[in-house]
C-alpha cells in the first residue's frame, strides 16, 4: 500500500489485521512526521542590455530580466546600480525602461523575490553611458547645481551660454517619478529650490530649452 500526495504534518497511524473468523487485533500506534520541502530560490538573468554595450547620455536603456520559481510564484524584481536600489517591477513582464542613466559605467543587477520572500541575485551587466557626440564638455558647461550633496535646499547656475528664451527645469528621483517643474525665462541666470520635504536619495535634473534636452545633472538629497 502506498500513501502519496501526504500534506506536511505529524500522523499516528496504526494497523488492524482481520483473521479468516472475524478476530480482529490493532497494531500499536507509531508516530510519522512529514515534513515541508525547503523552498527553492528563484532563478533570474538580465536578458537586456548585454554586458558591455554602450549607450549616448539620454538614450532611454531598456532593462529586460528573465526569472522564474520552480515551487511558486515571482512576487516582485529589483534592480540595482551597483549598491544602490533604482528600479522596483511589480509585475510581468520584467522590463522597465531607465531614463537619464549619467554618463560613467553602470554595473546593473537584478535581484527577484518569491512568494516565500526568498531571493536570487543575478550576474551583473556592465553598460557605459557616453556624452553624444561634441555634447560632453558643452553641456557640463552649461549649469551648475551647488551644494551637492544637500539637504534639498541647493542653487542652480548657469555657468556657460544664458538661457536662451523659456526653458524649462524638471527634477525627477532615480525611479523616474516626477517632482517639480519649473519654467526659466531668459532672465533666469540662477534659480534656487527648497525641496527639504523629499525624503533622501539619488535625484535628476533636467534642463530643456525649445523642446530638447541640454543638460542633467544628479545630485544627492541628505
Amino acid at each position: 500500500m502506498e500513501w502519496g500526495d501526504v500534506p506536511a504534518g505529524t500522523y499516528y497511524l496504526s494497523a488492524t489485521a482481520t483473521d479468516n473468523l472475524g478476530s480482529k487485533t490493532k497494531s500499536s500506534a507509531f508516530v510519522v512526521t512529514i515534513n515541508e520541502l525547503p523552498n527553492q530560490p528563484p532563478v533570474i538573468s538580465i536578458v537586456s542590455p548585454s554586458d558591455r554595450q554602450v549607450f549616448e547620455k539620454n538614450d532611454e536603456i531598456m532593462i529586460t530580466v528573465a526569472a522564474s520559481d520552480p515551487d511558486g510564484s515571482i512576487e516582485s524584481i529589483e534592480l540595482y546600480d551597483g549598491s544602490e536600489l533604482f528600479a522596483e517591477i511589480s509585475s510581468s513582464p520584467w522590463t522597465y525602461s531607465w531614463k537619464y542613466a549619467g554618463e560613467g559605467v553602470h554595473n546593473i543587477s537584478a535581484v527577484a523575490i518569491d512568494n516565500l520572500n526568498e531571493s536570487t541575485v543575478s550576474a551583473p551587466v556592465s553598460i557605459e553611458v557616453k556624452a553624444g557626440q561634441n555634447e560632453s564638455e558643452e553641456n557640463e558647461n552649461r549649469l551648475d547645481l551647488y551644494p551637492n550633496p544637500n539637504d534639498g535646499n541647493f542653487t542652480v547656475a548657469f555657468t556657460g551660454a544664458d538661457p536662451d528664451g523659456l526653458g524649462m527645469i524638471d527634477i525627477i528621483s532615480f525611479e523616474g517619478k516626477s517632482i517639480i517643474r519649473e519654467i526659466l525665462g531668459s532672465e533666469n541666470i540662477t534659480k534656487t529650490f527648497n525641496l527639504s520635504r523629499i525624503k533622501s536619495g539619488v535625484y535628476i535634473l533636467i534642463y530643456r530649452n525649445k523642446g530638447q534636452i541640454i543638460s542633467t545633472k544628479k545630485f544627492i538629497k541628505n
